[in-house]
């Protein structure tokens, strides 16, 4: 292995690509098209990110054999697995709906960050909270 491939590959080089693809990861995402739907605006996202790192990584002079992704030598077993894995998450969510119907849990919907009317102020009051050294009068 020569110094100048070294250098291109070194620690600092990858972690230099990692503070340029981690806000891109996430700044892509704020990118969203509302006439397209979310599945290809995610699949939009995610070609974008896969296209950065695939460039970073040409610049680095790595492949993604080099990773250890390539194609495989008989395409039938990563096929059954897809499948398999495919079929597992769809049964899990099944099993789960199932469990969840027969649990007599009472789930409601988060409203924390909804606005509560003046009860809660009467509330604090009566109990004699003091906020920043001052007491609460609401009267």
């Amino acid at each position: 292995m020569n110094s100048s491939r070294s250098a291109e590959t070194g620690p600092g080089a990858f972690l230099f690509d990692l503070a340029l693809y981690l806000p891109l990861m996430f700044l892509v995402r704020e990118v969203h098209f509302p006439s397209i739907g979310f599945i290809l605006n995610g699949l939009l996202w995610s070609l974008t990110t896969l296209v950065f790192a695939t460039w970073r990584m040409r610049v680095r002079g790595i492949s993604w054999a080099d990773l250890g992704l390539c194609r495989p030598k008989n395409i039938r077993t990563p096929a059954i697995a897809s499948v398999v894995i495919l079929g597992m998450a769809i049964g899990s969510i099944v099993l789960f709906q199932i469990i969840l119907e027969q649990l007599p849990l009472g789930l409601a919907p988060d409203t924390s960050n909804e606005i509560r009317g003046p009860e809660v102020w009467r509330s604090e009051e009566q109990l004699g909270l003091v906020l920043c050294n001052h007491s609460i009068d609401l009267a």
